[in-house]
């Protein structure tokens, strides 16, 4: 009778438990656990499983392993399947893959089976946790255990290999594995691999799954519909992701959600095609609870891209309106808005007025409004907002970095541009190849020909392979510092390795040659220019015009200037100029007032020290008729 007594009080216990565990009260729970002796209820494992089992609904995992590793081995009740299974579903749930392995692996030891619902758990958890590999491990360990995997298992293993980015091993799952196994993939089955090559930017091979699951008896639900948008959206695939959710969603009577809207818009917004996310936008609103932060996000990304910062600010006041709360990512993209349209004013705004909203600005929301006050020349507050990161607890990454050196580039602060290289490499953020070009650029602005080629020759260092930005800055702070050989050695040196050298590289080396009179390297240089791209600019010919000019070639110096109208490269004051100084230097006085008609007759005047020049020279050699004449026509006099 005491015997059947003390089940029965087990039994409600344990029923009272679970009512506790339904109602979300697990403090309850675990109470009526530490009553049990006092009300001289013989504690029981279905009492504590019960118990564990409403702590993890509520995700608290510590206090599951609490009661498995301490409150059991108290009152000596031995934990059995059911036990450790809920402590790794507990662990799986809150992210705990590391506690969910070290449990399954310590099971044998406490003499319990491991069983296919263990292990799909562990998988799982392993998933989370973005050990793929692990996952895979337990996989083939099911089967050395002499456990058949089933569905499940390997849904769980294709999911965990969709987020480790591993989307042929998800294929191999699926169509390898399981149909080896006799195991017939279900939807989810597909919906992972989906999943898995959309992350891989696989859009194809995620189309065509989507595709394949109606030959297989499968409907596509929601789910595999987002998957391929969102897939055809990272493959710029943005009519088709428009296809999926416009015309084959509604035949297939799937309802779009936030999900579906935000994928479509994201895919409009990298394709530049801020008109359309709109019009998605405004059909998302139109349908409660549709338009959501991600949705709106996207969309004042997409206005951003596209120039239109009135519209990302109007989208950021609308989603108060609408009661969707920005977040970081909302006043983040607002900021870019404004950085792109030259409003700086108003991203610094939009910054400070985060706090308030409560917010916390992060690295992206500093590198955003940084990089507004780099394009509009701001480099002092763009150094304070730098100095501003680690007061919030914030470490400023390279991207923070690389815009704040761009401001000091684009300022000609080149001392300040090389302080935060340095600062970088203290700091153990390594410099990337926009660090260095930057700063070298800076110092090309500065004169400190010698500091860029120190630079350069760091960057290998750094594992920064210098590319044609770099070899541009290098080539022009040569020319500025009067080395023309180093800057035809920068120019070699980039064919060299491969990296193209552009027209501003080129004209460069052209101009550096030009300084020392070296009009046959010039000229060589520039002929190079015509056979392969890139092709021939104003300051390309204007350099090559001034390196005949200063060399005496005169003859060359009209051909030149000739042959702008055939090349639809509109000769400029500096084309014109020093033309008529080629002439000048040879005596070649009807040539040159030919080539200042000429000048004239397209509206450009000569500057103040050419036409002293030409007027000093008429006067000096008795050329009095075509002094007066040019002088009524330049209008000095």
């Amino acid at each position: 009778m005491r015997d059947e007594q003390v089940e029965v009080d087990v039994y409600h216990c344990s029923a009272t438990i679970s009512v506790y565990g339904k109602d979300h009260k697990w403090q309850l729970a675990t109470s009526l656990l530490s009553w049990m002796p006092v009300i001289r209820v013989e504690s029981h494992v279905v009492c504590y499983n019960a118990a564990m089992s409403a702590c993890s609904k509520e995700g608290r995992w510590q206090f599951v392993l609490g009661l498995l590793l301490k409150s059991m081995p108290a009152v000596k009740v031995l934990p059995d399947e059911i036990s450790c299974n809920t402590v790794i579903s507990s662990c799986e749930k809150c992210g705990q893959w590391q506690q969910a392995l070290h449990l399954l692996h310590q099971m044998p030891e406490m003499n319990l089976e491991q069983d296919r619902i263990t292990y799909n758990t562990a998988i799982s958890a392993c998933g989370k946790g973005g050990q793929w590999q692990l996952a895979i491990r337990l996989l083939n360990q099911m089967l050395s255990a002499r456990l058949t995997p089933n569905e499940i298992s390997y849904n769980t293993a294709i999911s965990a290999c969709e987020k480790g980015g591993q989307w042929q091993i998800a294929l191999n799952l699926l169509f390898g594995h399981m149909p080896q196994m006799r195991i017939v993939p279900g939807t989810i089955s597909y919906n992972a691999a989906i999943s898995a090559c959309e992350k891989g930017c696989e859009w194809q091979l995620a189309l065509g799954l989507l595709r394949q699951m109606p030959e297989k008896t499968l409907v596509p639900d929601r789910i595999s519909y987002n998957s391929a948008i969102s897939a055809c959206g990272k493959g710029d695939q943005w009519q088709l992701a428009l296809i999926l959710l416009l015309d084959e969603m509604p035949r297939r009577n799937l309802e779009a959600n936030s999900i579906s809207y935000s994928s479509a818009i994201s895919a409009c917004e990298k394709a530049g095609h801020w008109q359309i996310a709109l019009s998605l936008l405004l059909r998302a609103e139109m349908k409660v609870a549709l338009a959501d932060s991600v949705c709106y996000n996207a969309a004042i990304t997409a206005c951003s891209k596209g120039g239109q910062w009135q519209l990302a600010l109007s989208l950021l006041n609308r989603m108060s309106a609408r009661r969707v709360m920005p977040n970081e990512i909302s006043i983040s993209a607002a900021i870019s808005a404004c950085e792109k349209g030259d409003q700086w004013q108003l991203a610094i705004g939009l910054l400070d007025e985060m706090p308030k909203m409560g917010l916390s600005p992060n690295e992206i929301t500093y590198s955003a409004a940084i990089s507004s006050c780099q394009r509009a020349g701001q480099w002092q507050l763009g150094l304070s907002l730098l100095s501003q990161m680690p007061e919030k607890l914030l470490i400023p990454d390279v991207i923070c970095y690389n815009a704040a050196i761009s401001a000091c580039e684009k300022a000609g602060e080149w001392e300040c541009a090389l302080s935060l290289l340095w600062r970088m490499a203290e700091m153990k953020t390594a410099p990337s190849l926009i660090s260095f070009s930057a700063s070298i650029s800076a110092c090309e602005k500065g004169g400190q020909w010698e500091l860029a080629l120190s630079l350069m020759s760091l960057m290998p260092q750094m594992k920064a392979e210098p590319n044609g930005i770099s070899y541009n800055a290098a080539t022009s702070a040569c020319e500025k510092g009067g080395q023309w050989q180093l800057a035809l050695t920068f120019l070699s040196r980039a064919a060299a390795v491969g990296v193209r050298p552009d027209v501003i590289g080129q004209n460069a080396a052209i101009s550096a040659c030009a300084k020392d009179g070296l009009w046959q390297r010039s000229l060589r240089i520039l002929s190079a220019m015509s056979e392969r791209r890139p092709s021939r600019d104003a300051t390309s010919y204007n350099a090559a015009i001034t390196a005949c000019e200063k060399g005496g070639q005169w003859q060359l110096a009209l051909s030149l200037l000739a042959a702008l109208p055939g090349t639809r490269v509109l000769p400029t004051q500096v084309s014109f100029q020093a033309t008529v100084l080629a002439c000048m230097k040879c005596q070649r006085w009807q040539k040159m007032f030919e080539v200042v008609g000429d000048m004239l007759h397209l509206t450009i005047e000569p500057d103040l020290s050419i036409s002293s020049a030409i007027l000093t020279e008429c006067e000096q050699r008795g050329l009095r008729g075509r002094e007066t004449g040019l002088l009524s026509n330049v209008g000095h006099g």
